[in-house]
């Protein structure tokens, strides 16, 4: 089934009022869009009636749907709410005025929960007037999307939590076109591959996991090892980095090895919130480093359990 996700934006509290004391109450209304990863439109906009002269405090209570999402847990609901002007207080000039901006705020979806229940979102709307900032509640039902809660900065807490603890298995199966970074005299390549779970800053939340070395594997190694990420709180928020590395010796002494940089093959990123929500494996071959010829790349194969994704 298509995923998609049901809105109902409820209401606002305490707008600035952008017309000030002469221009009347504010005429506010809502327009969502959902955003991906560049913060492209992928479905809306989408806006709610306008309120005429509803105050500081409107009540809307509409709902709205996004149907066909791809990857809905990677997407990004953008909220903005608006105050309707018109031109001189003449109706029919309303598409001549520019309307007034009173806050806008994001909801990662890559935090719902995979539920049928309508579960509550207090957004607080970052506002461009006196630096003040209010609170926008809105309801939101995601059906065949299967995303996870987590608490964010601009979110209150979900009603609702996964029942179980979220993870990711990950099989790493084989490396390709792999450079020689030890040269004619330096031996065969020595590889291994090094994975972390990243959050959206970058920070590590799992990891690192490291396959075996494969001593003089040359170009192509194989390595077929399993390797399970647990207790990730939101994964359809986070990006899995696969790096690949040389394992080098110093002076050819085993016992030194820890004094050794090892070289750095190539690396990619899998973005979590693109996975299906499945118990099946399924195969990624990633890029860790372009060549003239051919690529280097990893083969992995991903499975979220059926306990989160798309």
């Amino acid at each position: 089934m298509a995923n998609f996700l049901k809105v109902l934006v409820k209401k606002r509290q305490e707008l600035v009022d952008a017309d000030a004391a002469f221009g009347g109450k504010t005429d506010a209304y809502v327009r969502m869009r959902i955003l991906d990863a560049d913060g492209e439109t992928v479905a809306g906009p989408k806006e709610t009636s306008v309120q005429n002269e509803g105050g500081a405090n409107p009540e809307f209570n509409e709902e709205f749907l996004f149907e066909d999402l791809e990857t809905p847990g990677s997407y990004t609901l953008k909220v903005t709410v608006l105050d309707k002007d018109s031109l001189l207080g003449i109706g029919a000039l309303d598409v001549l005025a520019a309307d007034d901006k009173l806050g806008s705020a994001t909801l990662d979806l890559g935090t719902l929960s995979n539920t049928e229940d309508m579960v509550d979102k207090e957004l607080i709307r970052s506002l461009p007037i006196h630096g003040k900032t209010s609170p926008v509640a809105i309801s939101s039902q995601a059906t065949d999307v299967a995303v996870l809660h987590r608490e964010s900065l601009l979110v209150v807490y979900s009603l609702r939590l996964s029942a179980m603890a979220n993870f990711l298995k990950v099989l790493v199966k084989s490396a390709r076109n792999l450079k020689d970074a030890d040269g004619a005299l330096g031996g065969g390549t020595d590889a291994y591959v090094r994975m972390r779970i990243l959050d959206a800053d970058g920070n590590t939340v799992a990891g690192p996991k490291e396959t075996t070395v494969k001593n003089e594997c040359g170009a192509n190694p194989e390595f077929n090892e399993e390797f399970i990420f647990e207790d990730l709180e939101a994964p359809g928020s986070y990006t899995l980095k696969v790096t690949v590395l040389d394992k080098d010796s110093l002076l050819s002494i085993g016992a030194l090895d820890a004094f050794a940089a090892d070289d750095k093959l190539g690396s990619a990123t899998l973005d979590l919130g693109t996975l299906s929500n499945t118990e099946d494996m399924v195969d990624k071959e990633l890029i860790i480093a372009d060549g003239w010829f051919s690529d280097s790349t990893v083969n992995i194969a991903v499975r979220t359990c059926g306990g989160w994704g798309n």
